[in-house]
This record gives C-alpha cells, structure tokens and sequence, in this order.
C-alpha cells in the first residue's frame, strides 16, 4: 500500500512514537466509550468473558502477527541474497573475460557499470512501489552482443566467451529472482486484519477490566507501546528499498570498485605488454 511505503520514509524512532499514539488515542477512545455505556459497578476483575476472549483472540492474534513477520524478514534475507548473487555475477564477468581485447573489456565494464548504476540510482526506489524497469535488462543484452561480436570475428575464443556467458547467466536469473521477490507485498487485507485483530485486543484489554482513571490509562499506554513498536518494525521490513532499515546500497558501491580495479589492472597490463 502506498500510505505505508510513505510511513516508511519516516525513521524508526520517530515512526514508532507516531504508531504508539495512534494506538493510545484509539484506546482512549474505547475507554471513554466504556464509560458511556457501562457503569464501573458493572464490572468484575474476576468476569470469566475476559478469561475466554483473551484465550481466544491473543493467541490468534500472536499466531498472525508472528507469520506475517516471518513472511516479511524471509522476504527482505531473500532479496538481499539475490542482490548479493547479482553483484558477485558481474564482478565474475569482469575477472573471467580479462583475457578478452582491452577494448572488447571496455565495452563490458561500460555496460555493466552502467547496470549497476541504473539499479541503485533508478530501479531501487521503483520497486517499492511494484515498477520494474524493464532497461535494466538492455545492459545485459548489450554486453551479449560484444561478446557475440567479437566471437564472429574470432570463433576460436567461443569456447573461452562461454566461461563469461555462463556469470552472465546467472546475473540475468538473479536479476529477475530479486525483481519477482520485490514485486511480493503482504496484501492490504492482511495488513487490515492484523490492525483489527489490535483493535479488538485493546477493546478486551481495556472494556473488561476494572480499574481507576490512571490505573486505566496507563494500562492502555504500556499495551500501546508493545502495539507501536511490533507494527512499526513490520512496517520498515516490508519496505526493504527505502526507509531507516531498508538494505544498504552498500554491496552494489563494493561491487562497483571491485570491477573498476580490475578493469585498471587489465589496463596497466595491456599498456605494459605494449
């Protein structure tokens, strides 16, 4: 959902304290309709709806949160390895076609940078929002036509480009694996039942139990923060690409330099070798 890529943006802390006081106000609302409808000499501490609902409703409520976490952390390990698989293909490009013409070289590292360069600067942020950008594909594309040029003018190097095609390969498929991943949302639905499952924990919570105007508050407050901090950490998580605890372009920077080294030593060795 859009509202929550938004949220996302916001850092943790700061993300946290909004979602703690959304969940407070909305227990301070249950408590003052409480007061409305039913009179404090209503209650029991020892009203054995409480007991059933709690036994009921937590668990379920427990079970669904933990899976959508599961589901949310899974998603967000698979998308960094398939990033981590896609960097090492490139560098593996690079260091196996060294024995290739410095100019043929050349041409591989400019449209492999620039490849690197269209995921972080261009598709990463696009990806939050379900777009994949298709051109991050034509680098790949144009990097197999060099190499199938060149091998028509020297078909004795076919067996030797094979070595490079196969990183390229597994480039294209890590590529394609971390897009699919990417696209992967917890449905809106989901997100709505999570919510409502809270909103009925704090109604059971505050609405069965007996107790003074700060007794009560404070009851709503320390139910509040574990609600504002489970959901706000839910939240960052399934917004891998942007946010306080999105993933780092970091791998992709490395994996820059790494092929930026290797393609100068190449150089240093075709000048030397002149």
């Amino acid at each position: 959902m859009q509202f929550l890529g938004e949220i996302s943006k916001i850092p943790i802390f700061y993300m946290a304290c909004f979602l703690i006081s959304i969940f407070f106000i909305l227990g301070s609302v249950i408590y003052y309709i409480r007061n409305i409808f039913v009179k404090e000499s209503q209650f029991d501490d020892s009203n054995v709806l409480i007991g059933r609902l709690g036994k009921l409703v937590f668990p379920l409520f427990a079970f669904f949160m933990a899976s959508v976490a599961i589901m949310i952390v899974t998603k967000k390990n698979e998308i960094e390895h398939a990033l981590q698989a896609e960097t090492e293909s490139v560098v593996d490009v690079i260091s196996t076609g060294s024995f290739l013409p410095f100019d043929v070289q050349e041409k591989i590292h400019h449209n492999l940078k620039e490849y690197l360069l269209f995921v972080k600067n261009k598709e990463w942020k696009n990806l939050e929002y379900g777009k994949i950008l298709y051109e991050g594909q034509f680098y790949i594309t144009h990097t197999l036509k060099d190499l199938y040029t060149y091998v028509d003018s020297n078909p004795h190097s076919l067996h030797m480009v094979q070595n490079i095609i196969k990183p390229l390969e597994k480039l294209n498929d890590a590529r394609r694996e971390r897009c699919e991943i990417s696209l992967k949302k917890v449905h809106p639905y989901m997100w709505c039942v999570l919510f409502i499952n809270s909103i009925i924990s704090l109604f059971i919570f505050i609405f069965f139990i007996n107790r003074n105007v700060s007794g009560q508050f404070l009851g709503v407050f320390l139910i509040s923060v574990p609600f504002g901090l489970i959901f706000s950490l839910l939240i960052a998580f399934n917004n891998p690409f942007i946010g306080s605890l999105s993933l780092s372009t970091s791998i992709i920077e490395d994996a820059i330099k790494s092929i930026d080294t290797i393609l100068n030593e190449n150089r240093n060795s075709y000048s030397y070798s002149k």
